[in-house]
């Protein structure tokens, strides 16, 4: 097994930053970033080394990565984890496929903490891993993952945990678009709506309502906030629902109402917060099952598996 990390910045993250203040829409990576990945396991009152996000012995059965990798005598897989995260999850996966199947892990995540978690998790692996520092949103990672798999011939990428929900759905399938070729495949897992009904929908509410109740999650909200030296009594999170059409889903927004007057310094940028405005800080999505899958099949992928436990569901599409 070879471990290769490479850290090397492809992105401007400060100017990403200003950006996000700019339009008051966080992009969902600097929830993540540095103390961001410890307060998002002490969130999910987990070990963050160990916590899996929703892979279980029933979807390993139903979905079997060694049966959409290439198994011919001269084959050389990919399994590209985009946002892996501490890649426990891939981990479980690897360690199912057969030592026979030549398969190479690939581990992107924008936070050098998640990394490594994930070199750690992969250890006693006995697969070629690779862990990449890059935001797989840019047009740098796009060349780096087609120079460093354009020899495979199987590529699989998955989404795990809440990556997919993380994004805009317009955004993200045309990354996926832009970053996927012919016969590349694709598996994400998400969270479904059990049923497409008004008292669904108050029950998901309520859930995440929640959470707002919960310390460690409005500590994961607020810590990009603080990290700016915001005070706490600038600002208060709240909830809001909206019902996207186009995939039958329904968003949860969280969002802060700034109290005061607020003024932030971004490397040498300033921002002033009015009294009143919002920031958008994180959207979670529940999807209806049927529109989802219409969703990736207008967008040129074709559904190959899938698996639904208890409102988790597991899809593999392929890209035509």
């Amino acid at each position: 097994m070879l471990n290769l990390c490479d850290t090397t910045p492809v992105i401007n993250l400060d100017e990403q930053l200003k950006e996000s203040f700019r339009v008051r829409d966080l992009d969902q990576k600097f929830l993540y970033l540095e103390e961001g990945a410890k307060l998002f396991y002490k969130e999910k009152k987990a070990d963050f080394l160990y916590w899996i996000f929703s892979v279980n012995e029933k979807t390993l059965k139903e979905l079997d990565l060694q049966s959409i990798c290439d198994k011919t005598k001269w084959a050389s897989n990919a399994l590209i984890s985009l946002g892996c995260g501490n890649s426990q999850t891939e981990s479980m996966i690897l360690q199912n496929c057969d030592s026979k199947v030549n398969i190479e892990y690939f581990g992107i995540d924008i936070s050098k903490a998640m990394l490594d978690l994930s070199i750690k998790n992969l250890k006693n692996v006995w697969k070629k891993t690779n862990f990449i520092c890059s935001d797989f949103t840019s047009n740098e990672f796009k060349s780096k993952i087609i120079d460093l798999t354009s020899k495979k011939t199987n590529r699989v990428y998955v989404m795990f945990g809440n990556i997919f929900w993380n994004f805009k759905s317009s955004k993200l399938i045309n990354i996926l678009n832009n970053i996927l070729k012919s016969w590349d495949k694709l598996w994400i897992d998400v969270r479904l709506k059990k049923w497409d009904t008004v008292w669904d929908d108050l029950r998901l509410f309520n859930h995440y309502r929640s959470y707002l109740n919960s310390k460690e999650q409005v500590d994961f909200f607020s810590n990009i906030f603080w990290k700016l030296w915001t005070p706490k009594e600038n600002f208060y999170l709240y909830l809001t629902t909206f019902h996207d059409q186009v995939l039958g889903s329904l968003r949860f927004d969280f969002s802060a109402t700034f109290t005061k007057k607020t003024t932030l310094n971004i490397a040498g940028d300033e921002f002033i917060i009015l009294p009143n405005e919002n920031m958008h800080i994180v959207h979670i999505y529940a999807y209806d099952y049927y529109k989802l899958i219409n969703f990736f099949q207008e967008h040129g992928f074709v559904l190959k598996k899938m698996s639904n436990d208890d409102g988790r569901g597991h899809f593999i599409f392929e890209k035509n």
